[in-house]
């Protein structure tokens, strides 16, 4: 007998894209092939060294329907194969049966009891009794007794370890979740064997609800089953009272049975496993929801897995296709009965056969459902139209006539109706129709005269610059990689056409281009650089040599709309052909070696020359990544000498390409980093090299030829939601337009607080392509805002590999805590402060963002927040980034063997995308998601020089917080006010509450919480700062909770600017400012002082702290009470006194605190102790 389960093999959701983040691995089954041929092979083998075949009824049985595997391995041993099949599965089956027969399988029908799975079972193990001499009991299901169940999954186990071996090849980790169906579970058991020891990996089941598990209709063993004996296994069972077998129903066949492989049942009772109840209207959800959105065809038996790992397609998907059916599901329907099934699918999807069901998902894939929009590659992005806000659901009916109302920049196209992640061939966008941003305007500022002949681009991975190359490849290519008149047709409707028609004309399909490609193949020791520098020029002239190939077997053959003069080709052929032959003997030779090298680096140069005599054409070479050879030397080798001789072939290989060739017409090279100063700076001195900062209006007039060539725009965001919101969300056919408008709001700026941040040139407001990517085709699991999740997403740092981050180590821990720290603190309190200030806040509060409101926030730059708090160490991060880099190349020679100095490893980090530039004397950290990434690097490397691994720990010290220490907390908050530019008499109490708030925002990283404007019983405090769940103590430090109210004075009293500074107006305003801070404090204890002390329960102190404003000054009166609980439970908050240097009693006038004013220089912060209250004053 073989219980016949397709052998399972793995596909993750969204493999298809190249994203290897394996939260969520599904266990899907072979198609008649893998593991289930292989445990048929095995038995049926074993069967025939066994000698079975020695009498008449030689036969070894084999169960369900996918038997041909069997069929054919049963055929070729000389074994008979009999089939046992339910007989409505023959008449379901029929082709299968017809298969079967036609390799020599006999099918028997069962029409016993329900003639599903378990009856099929039975009457295989009564042929097994009946035949013990002449029959081999083969069963390839993890069920019966000992050894079926151990030998199954031992055969199914190699799918699991294959799982573990290529996950760690391709994301580095083991996965979150394993997903599989369980029928009789040896689907699942091959694959969660291998992990079952790995306790951070969590095992899911699926088993079939059929109509609900509170029905009798349904196959959930795990779920509502009780431990049983059955086929000769204890194991969960379906049973009534009486401990008879109970019938089963699911839509899937072979998860139709009452029990379940006893390793299950072992996995579950010790919790090692979960298990949940699929319904076949959910099944089927998971079927059409797969089939949609990844063009991938599950069975009914995958579709449960399907369902339980990426959960339904929308809220009321199920509702719909009811709706649109007409029909309700009919509980009635029995698995093993195709009438009754057939109104299950009907009821779903509104077809009666599975025939029906391939023409849905055909007109599905070839995107002729409703709601899909026309937005082929060939339409240069969408209309504009304009749509009135409703409260209407934006049904399919009035869908049509609402079309996007996005326009965006004249640089902005966006085209194709998937997202495609991992592709970069140009002719696989349009192929695919996959959601292709044009970047193509960029292409005449690198081509244009103003530029040097050899240029460099060095910016951060992930910002799309193999996308580009590959456009600007297509778009100069003589040869592209599809026919010039399709390419010609597409790139009239891009941008660059319609923005430079001049120059495409002069330029379009005029050069021969030759793409180099050196990441993929970067040499780990000198030994490797042949071979990998073969590799790499045979894949990029390739193309070209199969022309010439060509053209000397047959000119006309094929080219002749290339306009090649035939003579020309016949007075050159003994030139081509010395080339091919160079290029033969490089091919051929078996083991590249070094003495090859001269033979491989002529081969690029020769091909130009060869080129230009043929179309009379200087040629492109375009280098992409061509630093990766450079840093993977730097990575992997350790010794000195070999690294220089690897960097030297390379630059000598380029030189020989772009120095001095007159057959060049330019040259465009690509990267991470800055490799002039280690080999490639020494010989290839003729190029001009742009890097993240250059083009700054402030800092060099020169424009950056790359600033609009890599990277997102706000538009291009813009024009992405609008587009998959308007087309694409499947849960916009529900929702209202004024929601759809309110969620597309949402949406920008949220990618703008966690994506934004990246600069080129004089392009501001930058965004990382693959986050933005992966954000959106994520929107199609979500249902609404609320489930977005930003601080989960770590799109950017999880692809790709960061060998040269990961190989840093830190000579000093002084200078790169202060460097860390610094961006750090920095970028939270910027990020708080845009909460509130600048064109981002001003837009957040509309209902709805337009394009003119994009414009307007893309023109601006954000504000920062003020940037002197530590001006010493922002000065020196912007010089050792953007200016000092020589300095920094030897030290990069001992990177991976030896500890680099912290201006090293900063400038490592600036050319990673780590750290940007902001301004001419600033950078920073881009958006949260890199902030994220910081912070795991700091702990890395703080680990190693053994200190601590808080990024902040020395900014809390500075701020007082955590020490309750508000004494030094002024002074800290007086050295940020005293920064601040353009504050005046007229600045609004909510700036100062923004301030205050951003600067007291590092607290959250260990646990406090901000709230501002907090609801209490008798009005709103301004801003409370106290313990959230999960806050970290410093030591013994008491836990402390802070409420403080402000106030501002608006100087009306005050005389001209030029005698504000005088000691007389001084002491005026400290009066006024004093009793504002007083009435402040007055206020807390009026009207919030009892919701506050129920609140603060559980901390140690309270401080209660007024504070006034004027211009850049304040005064701030603090009073500390402490927690005191009586023997009764009852709960007391006594005041305790502050110590200070300068102490003054309670019922002295204010007089006394302004004694000495005259001798103190103006804004000199003063501290003082009233009554034991503690009193700053900065006038």
């Amino acid at each position: 007998m073989l219980a016949c389960r397709r052998g399972p093999t793995e596909r993750k959701v969204g493999s298809a894209n190249e994203d290897h983040s394996c939260d969520t691995v599904l266990s899907f089954k072979a198609r008649l092939h893998g593991t289930a041929c292989l445990n048929d092979a095995v038995h049926a083998h074993r069967a025939k060294l066994a000698h079975f075949q020695e009498t008449k009824h030689e036969s070894a049985l084999f169960l369900w329907c996918k038997a041909q595997a069997l069929s054919a391995v049963c055929a070729k041993l000389g074994l008979e194969c009999i089939v046992y099949m339910g007989c409505e599965d023959m008449r379901r089956q029929s082709l299968n049966v017809l298969r079967i027969r036609g390799l020599g399988g006999k099918v028997i029908p069962v029409t016993k009891g329900s003639c599903a799975l378990k009856d099929t079972i039975n009457e295989a193990m009564r042929d097994l009794v009946s035949n013990l001499d002449t029959t081999y009991h083969l069963v390839s299901s993890a069920i019966g007794c000992h050894l079926f169940p151990t030998t199954a999954r031992d055969f199914r186990r190699v799918i699991g370890n294959e799982t573990k071996e290529q996950l760690k090849a391709l994301a580095g980790r083991l996965p979150d979740t394993l997903v599989a169906c369980v029928g009789g579970g040896s689907n699942a058991i091959g694959i969660f064997h291998p992990f079952s020891m790995n306790k951070s990996v969590r095992l899911v089941g699926a088993e079939a609800a059929g109509n609900g598990v509170d029905t009798s209709r349904h196959s959930a063993t795990m779920s509502a089953g009780a431990p049983g004996v059955f086929h000769g296994a204890k194991t969960y069972l379906l049973q009534d009272k009486k401990g008879q077998v109970m019938e089963t129903h699911s839509i899937a066949a072979g998860l139709n049975y009452p029990g379940v492989g006893p390793e299950h049942s072992w996995l579950k009772s010790t919790g090692r496993a979960e298990y949940h109840a699929v319904t076949d209207a959910q099944a089927l959800e998971g079927f059409r929801s797969l089939a949609e959105l990844e063009s991938i065809v599950p069975s009914l038996e995958e579709s449960h897995a399907v369902y339980q790992a990426i959960g339904p397609l929308d809220g009321g998907h199920e509702k719909r296709l009811r709706r649109e059916s007409n029909q309700q599901l009919q509980p009635e329907s029995h698995s093993s009965n195709s009438e009754d099934d057939s109104k299950l699918w009907k009821g779903a999807l509104g077809v009666c056969t599975l025939s029906e069901v391939d023409n849905i998902l055909c007109e599905a894939l070839d995107g002729s459902l409703s709601c899909q929009p026309d937005n082929s590659l060939a339409k240069a992005g969408h209309e504009p139209g304009s749509q009135e806000m409703d409260t209407q659901p934006c049904t399919p009916e009035n869908r049509s006539s609402q079309p996007s109302a996005f326009q965006g920049s004249p640089r902005t196209r966006i085209t194709g109706r998937t997202i495609r992640l991992g592709l970069c061939e140009w002719a696989n966008f349009i192929d695919e129709d996959a959601t292709f941003v044009d970047k193509s305007a960029a292409i005449a500022d690198i081509m244009s005269p103003r530029v040097g002949k050899v240029i460099a681009g060095m910016y951060p991975r992930r910002m799309g610059k193999t996308t580009f190359l590959q456009t600007l490849a297509n778009f100069l290519d003589i040869v592209g990689d599809m026919p010039r008149s399709q390419r010609e047709k597409h790139f009239r409707q891009c941008a660059l056409y319609e923005l430079h028609p001049k120059f495409f004309e002069e330029n379009f399909a005029k050069y021969p281009v030759i793409m180099l490609d050196f990441k993929t193949s970067c040499p780990k020791s000198f030994d490797d650089v042949p071979s990998c520098l073969r590799k790499s020029v045979l894949a990029a002239t390739s193309k070209y040599t199969e022309l010439l190939c060509n053209l000397l077997d047959d000119v006309d053959s094929g080219y002749k709309h290339l306009g090649l003069d035939k003579d020309i080709i016949k007075r050159k052929q003994r030139q081509i052909k010395e080339f091919i032959d160079d290029v033969s003997y490089v091919m051929g030779s078996r083991d590249a070696q070094t003495t090859h090298l001269s033979a491989i680096s002529g081969i690029i140069p020769d091909l130009m020359k060869v080129l230009y005599t043929i179309f009379g054409r200087r040629s492109v070479l375009i280098v992409d990544e061509y630093d990766a050879p450079f840093m993977s030397a730097l990575c992997h080798v350790e010794d000195a000498k070999e690294q220089a001789n690897i960097q030297q072939t390379y630059s000598e290989f380029l030189c020989e390409s772009l120095k001095n060739n007159k057959h060049l017409h330019s040259g465009i090279l690509v990267g991470v980093f800055d490799v002039r100063g280690i080999g490639l700076g020494s010989g290839l001195n003729n190029v001009d090299s742009y890097m993240a900062h250059s083009g700054f209006v402030e800092t060099q007039p020169t424009e950056n030829p790359f600033q609009h060539a890599f990277g997102f725009t706000i538009h291009d965001v813009w024009g992405l939601i609008n587009d998959y919101v308007d087309n694409q969300w499947p849960y916009r056919v529900t929702t209202t337009h004024l929601e759809l408008e309110h969620f597309k709001r949402d949406l920008l700026v949220g990618c703008i607080q966690h994506f934004d941040g990246y600069r080129i040139g004089q392009v501001h407001h930058v965004f990382n392509p693959h986050a933005i990517l992966c954000l959106i085709r994520g929107l199609r699991s979500i249902k609404s805002l609320a489930d977005v999740d930003y601080s989960r997403y770590s799109f950017w740092t999880e692809t790709g590999s960061m060998k040269v981050v990961e190989a840093i180590k830190a000579s000093s821990a002084h200078d790169l805590s202060r460097y860390c720290e610094y961006l750090s603190s920095s970028f939270l309190r910027q990020s708080e402060y845009r909460q509130h200030q600048g064109p981002l806040a001003e837009h957040m509060s509309l209902d709805f963002i337009d394009d003119a409101a994009v414009g307007s926030i893309g023109s601006q730059e954000q504000p920062q927040f003020p940037p002197d708090v530590d001006k010493e160490t922002r000065e020196e991060l912007a010089d050792i980034c953007m200016v000092r880099s020589g300095d920094t190349f030897h030290d990069m020679q001992s990177l991976g063997r030896e500890p680099l100095q912290a201006s090293t490893i900063m400038r490592l980090l600036y050319q990673a995308g780590y750290i940007v530039p902001i301004a001419k004397d600033r950078v920073g950290i881009p958006n949260s998601e890199v902030h994220r990434a910081l912070e795991q690097f700091y702990e890395r490397v703080a680990a190693q020089l053994k200190i601590s691994t808080s990024l902040l720990e020395s900014i809390h010290e500075e701020m007082g917080i955590y020490k309750c220490d508000l004494q030094r907390f002024s002074r800290s908050l007086h050295s940020c006010m005293v920064s601040i530019p353009g504050i005046g008499e007229d600045t609004s109490e909510r700036f100062y509450q923004t301030i205050l708030s951003s600067y007291l925002f590092p607290a959250t990283r260990s646990g406090y919480a901000i709230h501002n404007e907090a609801m209490m019983e008798n009005g709103r405090a301004d801003t409370l700062l106290f313990p959230a769940p999960g806050h970290l103590r410093f030591g013994t430090t008491p836990m402390s909770y802070y409420i403080f109210e402000l106030k501002r004075y608006d100087g009306k009293t005050t005389p001209t600017s030029s005698k504000r500074t005088s000691v007389a107006n001084r002491r005026k305003v400290a009066k006024y400012v004093f009793e504002q801070a007083m009435q402040a404090q007055a206020q807390i204890y009026e009207r919030y002082y009892p919701t506050l002390a129920e609140k603060a329960r559980t901390c140690d102190l309270v401080h209660v702290v007024g504070v006034s404003f004027w211009m850049n000054r304040f005064c701030m009166i603090a009073t500390k009470r402490k927690r005191e609980e009586s023997a009764d439970g009852a709960i007391s908050w006594p005041a305790v006194r502050y110590e200070g240097s300068v102490e003054i009693e309670a019922t002295v006038e204010y007089e006394q605190l302004g004694d000495r004013l005259e001798d103190a220089e103006n804004g000199i912060l003063r501290e003082v102790v009233v009554g034991g209250h503690l009193v700053v004053l900065t006038i």
